[in-house]
């Protein structure tokens, strides 16, 4: 119930490298985080310091996304773009995302589907 308290993202063994791929001047990758929830692992990258604008955090529920404005008090503050869109929709608001995302994160997004929904949504991710 409260996983999103444990940052999954930056316990990762690849963490380090992520964050230094995110941080590059010349350039800088781009990350999608898919079935963010309330946008932690966003919000810890950011206060690690990489760059907001390349961050995106996405879920299918945009009552999770506000919410998480309420928890981490940061709407005024926080730049990275909140994306409320479902994986599986293919002309929807991630459509626009195709070949432009470097990282995807998607560790809290794939056990809540089937096998068969799972290698769809693989299919979607790679895109």
């Amino acid at each position: 119930m409260f996983r999103f308290c444990e940052l999954s993202l930056s316990q990762h063994p690849s963490y380090a490298r992520v964050l230094a791929s995110l941080r590059d001047k010349d350039h800088p990758s781009k990350l999608l985080d898919l079935g963010c929830c309330f946008g932690q692992d966003i919000r810890k990258l950011v206060h690690d310091a990489a760059t907001p604008e390349n961050l995106i955090a996405c879920d299918l529920n945009r009552q999770f996304l506000d919410l998480s404005y309420d928890i981490f008090q940061d709407r005024a503050t926080l730049k990275t773009p909140m994306l409320a869109a479902d994986l599986f929709q293919p002309d929807g608001p991630l459509k626009e995302m195709e070949a432009t995302v470097d990282i995807v994160h998607a560790s809290l997004l794939l056990h809540l589907f089937s096998w068969d929904k799972q290698k769809e949504a693989c299919k979607r991710i790679v895109k």
